[in-house]
């Protein structure tokens, strides 16, 4: 019923819901390609900063950066839910 698509140039990602035929935009930075969607999780990988980002579907907030690097102690671990 929706549809994610990722705004490269614009550092967004846009979720369409055919049902209800609305559009809502996640701004994000950097330039986010692919998605993933698992549960209620919204996986975006971002091509500039090298970052995974995991967004909470329900509430369109921000929940985890993962930093990727090419070594292991490159890996930074963001939680909102302290």
């Amino acid at each position: 019923d929706k549809i994610y698509v990722s705004n490269f140039e614009e550092g967004s990602v846009s979720i369409v819901d055919l049902k209800l035929e609305k559009l809502e935009k996640i701004s994000l930075g950097g330039m986010p390609r692919g998605i993933l969607l698992n549960g209620d999780k919204l996986y975006i990988a971002d091509n500039f900063k090298n970052k995974l980002i995991v967004v909470d579907c329900i509430t369109k907030k921000l929940e985890k950066t993962i930093t990727l690097g090419n070594e292991p102690n490159a890996m930074v671990y963001y939680n909102l839910l302290y």
